[in-house]
């Protein structure tokens, strides 16, 4: 039984290990599960979107507060306004979502879990989003983090107790002739104080 003991500590190790590092920036270990660690309060602190199609191009960055948007087509523009963002994730699986970008708002509510690990992607690796409620605004406007959808993915690039780095790319179709726009999202969150 002594022997065995060894054994034990070795297994639960590379357990513990194989769980922790999912996101390319994760911390190598934690003893948190990373529904624990998704699971909570967030507010964006800064993040960065691209949204482009052609001959058109929109480069956001936030400040958790404020944005600027540079707008490159015929004339150039520079935008300035208020942008926050507010995630509640629980670890029944809802969520809750308030995004403000300038004037648009959008408040909704549903469902999120993690990916289940097909092809090349680890499981856990991304966090798959389905709004079912929206109480303000509209899911298909000018907002951002819902990539212009009520059912959008993100991949989690790094994930801690106090910190989340949240990205995604990804062709957004206009019709049915194929015409589309590219929109790239990033997003550092912090627990919301």
């Amino acid at each position: 039984m002594i022997k065995r003991y060894p054994n034990f500590i070795f297994i639960l190790f590379i357990v513990l290990l194989s769980n922790c590092k999912k996101g390319e920036d994760d911390p190598f270990i934690s003893f948190r599960t990373r529904k624990a660690r998704v699971a909570g309060e967030w507010r964006m602190t800064s993040g960065k979107a691209s949204f482009t199609g052609s001959g058109y191009n929109e480069s956001y960055t936030f400040d958790g507060s404020n944005m600027k948007v540079n707008v490159t087509s015929a004339t150039p523009i520079i935008y300035t306004g208020k942008a926050t963002l507010y995630l509640k994730l629980t670890a029944d699986g809802n969520f809750e979502l308030s995004e403000t970008l300038g004037s648009t708002k959008l408040n909704a509510s549903g469902q999120w879990n993690f990916n289940t690990g097909v092809g090349e992607e680890k499981k856990k690796e991304n966090l798959v989003f389905d709004i079912t409620k929206v109480s303000y605004g509209y899911t298909d406007g000018n907002n951002l983090f819902n990539r212009l959808s009520s059912h959008f993915i993100y991949h989690i690039k790094e994930l801690r107790n106090k910190k989340m780095v949240v990205y995604a790319l990804g062709k957004i179709y206009s019709n049915t002739q194929g015409t589309y726009y590219t929109l790239s999202n990033e997003y550092i969150l912090e627990p919301q104080n």
